[in-house]
This record gives C-alpha cells, sequence and structure tokens, in this order.
C-alpha cells in the first residue's frame, strides 16, 4: 500500500468520525448521529466492504482520542474509513432556512448550509435533501419574507478562517537585479474577528501556504473549519492531512463564487489601495523588508485598527474570547508539519533531500529508508526502515533553507537614500508600532513595589 493510498484511508476514517467528535454533543443527538452512521452504505477506500461496524467506528473514535489522526492511517494494516451522514442538526438547519425563505430552492439551502460551515462540501446531495424535505415539510403559498438578509458573520473566534492568494508588487530578482519577480500575498483572516495573518511570497505554492498556515497558527490558535477556494496549492493531501492532524475540517467553495469568500477579498482591495502603493512609494527592494514593513501595516493599519462592522479592533475582539482560541504547543506544531518522504539510500549509504547531502548508519547502505524531518530545521532527520528508528541522518551538505522559495537576499542589501529620506506611512506605522511594544515592555506593576501588609494600610 502506498503512502498516497494510506492517507486516503485516514481522510476517509477521519471524515466518519469528525461529526461525532463536536464538544458538549448531547447524548440523544450522538446516539443518533451513529445510527445514522451505521446505517448507510459507503465506497471505502482499499476495500470491498460497503458497511462499517459499531465496533469498528468506536475503534476509530478511540484510536483518533489516543493519538490524533496518524493514528486513523495504518500502517501494515488495511482498514478502511467512510463518508459522513447528514447530522440531525444540518437536516434542522435546513428546515429553518426554508421556513425563513420558503422561495429558497434547495440547491440554495445545501449552498447556504456549505458556505456557513453548517455543511462540508459534498455531504448534501440535491435528491436526497429534496427527498427528506418532501416528506417532512407542508407546502406552504409563495411569498416574500419581511426579514432583511443581513451578512453572513461566525458566532464565535476561529469557527471559520478564510485564506486567499493575491498578487502584490514586483522586486527585483535576487539573482538578476536587472529582471523583476512579481510577489503573492498569502493570507488567513478569522470571520468572526476580522483578525489576519500574512506574508509575501516569490511564489504560489503549497510549501508557501503551508509556511503562512503554520505562522497563522501560531499567531491566531487553531480554527475549527478551514475554508478557501479550489486552487491546487489549497488541494493537496497533505494539507488536508495536517486540518485532519489539527481536527479543523477544510470546505471548498465553489467554482466561480467569489462572493463566498467577501470578506477575505475585501481586505486584499484594501492592501491594494493602503499597502501597496506605500511600499512602491518607499522604494523597498528586498522580500524580508517587504514583510517587515507588512507586519506594521497589518498590526497598526488593520489589525489594532477599530472596524466599524465590529465595533472594535480585531485583536480586541480575538483576545476577548478566551474560551475558543487554543494555541498549539512548539513540539505539537512539529509533529503534524513533519515531512515524510522515501529514499534509497546509495552503496556509501548517503541519500538527497532537496539538494542536501545526509548520511545514514551503514547497514542501511542500498535500503528504501522514511525520513522526517521539519523544513524549518533541515539538519535534524529522522530515519526510519520497517518500522524501526535509527541514529538520525548525519548532515553533509546543507545549503541555505529555502522554505519561500526565495534566492539567498544580500543581508547589505538596503533602500537606497533617497527612499530613506521620503516622508513615509509605513514608517510611521514602524515608529508606531515599536513605541507601543515599548511602552508595554516599560510599564510597571505598582502592586509589585509594596508588600501585601502594606497594602492593607493603602
Amino acid at each position: 500500500m502506498t503512502e498516497e493510498e494510506k492517507m486516503e484511508i485516514g481522510l476517509f476514517r477521519y471524515g466518519l468520525i469528525h461529526p461525532l467528535l463536536q464538544e458538549g454533543l448531547p447524548k440523544g443527538e450522538k446516539a443518533a448521529l451513529i445510527r445514522q452512521i451505521l446505517s448507510k452504505t459507503y465506497d471505502i477506500p482499499n476495500s470491498s466492504r460497503t458497511t462499517v461496524s459499531e465496533r469498528t467506528l468506536f475503534t476509530y473514535l478511540k484510536w483518533y482520542r489516543e493519538g490524533g489522526f496518524s493514528a486513523l492511517v495504518p500502517d501494515e494494516r488495511k482498514d478502511a474509513g467512510s463518508v459522513r451522514v447528514i447530522p440531525e442538526a444540518t437536516v434542522k438547519k435546513a428546515f429553518e432556512l426554508k421556513e425563513e425563505l420558503p422561495e429558497r430552492s434547495v440547491r440554495e439551502i445545501i449552498e447556504i448550509l456549505e458556505l456557513s460551515g453548517d455543511a462540508p462540501e459534498g455531504l448534501l446531495k440535491n435528491s436526497t435533501l429534496s427527498r427528506i424535505m418532501s416528506n417532512n415539510i407542508q407546502t406552504t403559498p409563495k411569498t416574500k419574507s419581511a426579514k432583511v438578509f443581513r451578512r453572513f458573520q461566525k458566532e464565535n473566534v476561529n469557527d471559520t478562517w478564510q485564506s486567499d492568494i493575491k498578487y502584490s508588487i514586483y522586486l527585483k530578482d535576487p539573482k538578476n537585479p536587472k529582471e523583476y519577480l512579481r510577489t503573492y500575498l498569502i493570507c488567513f483572516r478569522d470571520d468572526r474577528s476580522r483578525k489576519v495573518c500574512g506574508k509575501l511570497y516569490f511564489e504560489e505554492n503549497a510549501q508557501n501556504v503551508e509556511d503562512c498556515f503554520r505562522k497563522a497558527l501560531v499567531k491566531m490558535g487553531v480554527p475549527r473549519v478551514f475554508y478557501t477556494d479550489n486552487a491546487k496549492v489549497y488541494r493537496t493531501k497533505r494539507l488536508q492531512a495536517i486540518c485532519a492532524e489539527l481536527g479543523c475540517m477544510m470546505k471548498y467553495c465553489r467554482p466561480y463564487s467569489a462572493t463566498s469568500k467577501g470578506k477575505v477579498e475585501k481586505f486584499n482591495s484594501y492592501v491594494d489601495r493602503s499597502f501597496e502603493p506605500e511600499a512602491r512609494r518607499l522604494g523597498i527592494e528586498t522580500l524580508d523588508e517587504l514583510n517587515e514593513y507588512f507586519e506594521y501595516w497589518l498590526s497598526e493599519n488593520y489589525n489594532n485598527k477599530k472596524h466599524s462592522s465590529i465595533g472594535a479592533t480585531p485583536e480586541e475582539i480575538h483576545s476577548a474570547d478566551k474560551a475558543h482560541v487554543k494555541y498549539i504547543s512548539p513540539e505539537k506544531l512539529r509533529d503534524v508539519f513533519i515531512q515524510r518522504v522515501e529514499r534509497k539510500a546509495n552503496k556509501t549509504a548517503t541519500v538527497s533531500i532537496e539538494g542536501n547531502l545526509y548520511k545514514l548508519e551503514g547497514i542501511l547502505a542500498n535500503k528504501t529508508v522514511q525520513l522526517r524531518f521539519d523544513k524549518k530545521d533541515p539538519a535534524n532527520i529522522e530515519v526510519y526502515y520497517n518500522g524501526q528508528q535509527y541514529k538520525n541522518a548525519e548532515p553533509l551538505i546543507i545549503r541555505n533553507n529555502v522554505w519561500d522559495s526565495e534566492a539567498p537576499v544580500d543581508p547589505s542589501a538596503a533602500p537606497t537614500q533617497e527612499a530613506m529620506l521620503k516622508t513615509s506611512y509605513l514608517k510611521l506605522l514602524k515608529e508606531k508600532y515599536e513605541g507601543r511594544l515599548k511602552d508595554k515592555a516599560n510599564r510597571l506593576n505598582f502592586t509589585s513595589l509594596y508588600s501585601k501588609e502594606d497594602a492593607q494600610n493603602v
């Protein structure tokens, strides 16, 4: 069984048990979900069976709770997972949407449920939901609803993140200063707080999406739903597996449905109007400098600026909802993003990974091994053969870590004197950012200046 087949089975199993992982799920609703799951037939990967037994279902739940998503990925065994069935809560929400506006078609209801995060994409079929609703709802006259449509917004922080990639400004090619390269802004935006984490890159690829996603997890916690478009860089099995490890569900918007990502598109438009003209005027020449000023702009001109739609700053909303902001430890973060590749060692027990050479134990010469590593730490490579761990690979030649797919930048590169003399909004934001951090660091905790006995006399 190939690694891709194993991953497909793991993702299938996770999809099967995901509805049962909700916190605070009432016993009655959970029992109903289990009955529905067991009553369905499935196209189970790598198996001729079409049903799942209760014992198998609870085994998958047990594996996930004890070992996370990786426990659902088979090693040498052949197991199976399943597609989820329609939860009762989703059906109830569908009826509410129909009663709210009788003119809504079943197809529109399905799209609303998918866009709102109440149903995973592909779970609801038009024929199935039509049959359910026709058997359980009374025919009502089509009258105009008196309700006013309101913009969609999630109730809690980190309920849903949206992500997008936009073209940004051109910079000089580090390898050839006479040429220019386009930059790409990858960003992640929390629906409730509007808080954004983003970074600019020289390439639009899956590696850079992972890198920015990792940064967002550190800054904003773990989302419940990750919602994005159908671009190939978002549809990789590896990114889906990372989300499964984190316990969040990936959702993709329908093709040519730009309005479903309206908030992140609006943010991109604001970047076009506010940040990019200032960056061009400042004469920024390197990607590192561009990202540095983007961080200042993002912090002072967006995340710490009051938004009229929410009545506060994104940072204030995000920080206030501590109950729904769950951060991930550095150790867990490394485990989630660890790479697994197979390489055949040559007769001198040497392997190559992305241009870097490593020496293995001599006993592994001419053998195909599995290498596990974090791209941000290319000198630390774990070695496995037939499920047994061996001594870590010894680095022989380690070239620059090109995680961001960018060439090494000359650290002496700096803006021209003409650019440095310009009055720059971005420089003012930088000063504001640094001043705010300095003020925060210099604040005194006056309660620590006197003892408890003194405090009673104050």
